[in-house]
């Protein structure tokens, strides 16, 4: 893995270690509970069988969700969220609706799960499919359709990997072929390169390691200040 993913790595970790450690509820209840603990826990279940659906704690049967950067959860079992929501071209709901509970309300006169189908198309569809053209020449990147000058990218039921302006994204390619995971589960995946959790590196986060990249490299440079005298690499 280069240097400069490797940072980038780290440095995602960081935000996301440190954004979690301000997470905050966002309201407290009374210690003074006449629930056992039991029924208070299946009060706060969530349909997937996790308290308060992962994000947040449960107190005397209610849920007191969890709040930080970059938002906060909602909902009676914390199953809401307004940032996740489907974008396009960088914009939250296509810039044309609001983020409900992690779904896009279009405004008027805009469709789609991003809310970037205009209802009206005055676009002749060869302009339309030139709008839709890849840096690479491509419509959609031969992995969507163009519908009025954007593109819809082709995705298997609810999984998502397939995005960017032009469909030029494939998170496919971050799939640990073993674990069948994210980048093995040790990090974070963005258009199709993996940026790993600290201690673990590879193409696909597949590799443990207990030192830092750093200190990996500087053991296996030479007196000449070469990385395994340049016949092997580092791990």
């Amino acid at each position: 893995m280069h240097a400069d993913v490797l940072v980038n790595s780290i440095v995602l970790l960081s935000v996301v270690l440190v954004s979690q450690s301000f997470l905050q509820p966002d309201r407290q209840t009374s210690s003074d509970c006449k629930l056992s603990l039991e029924t208070s826990e299946k009060r706060c279940q969530s349909l997937d069988g996790l308290i308060c659906s992962g994000h947040g704690q449960c107190e005397c049967g209610v849920c007191v969700c969890l709040v930080g950067e970059p938002g906060k959860f909602y909902g009676s079992r914390c199953e809401c969220q307004d940032w996740l929501c489907e974008s396009y071209d960088g914009r939250i709901c296509g810039g044309h609706g609001k983020c409900n509970c992690g779904k896009c309300i279009c405004d008027p006169g805009w469709s789609g799960n991003a809310c970037h189908y205009p209802k009206t198309c005055n676009i002749p569809r060869k302009k339309g499919n030139e709008m839709c053209r890849s840096s690479e020449g491509l419509i959609c990147s031969n992995a969507g359709t163009c519908h009025c000058g954007r593109c819809t990218c082709n995705n298997r039921g609810n999984d998502k990997l397939v995005y960017g302006k032009f469909c030029e994204c494939n998170d496919e390619d971050c799939i640990d072929d073993e674990t069948s995971e994210i980048c093995g589960g040790h990090g974070k995946c963005y258009c199709g390169n993996c940026y790993c959790m600290p201690g673990w590196h590879g193409d696909k986060c597949e590799f443990q390691c207990d030192i830092t990249p750093w200190e990996s490299r500087r053991k296996c440079m030479s007196s000449d200040s070469k990385i395994c005298s340049n016949r092997g690499a580092s791990f």
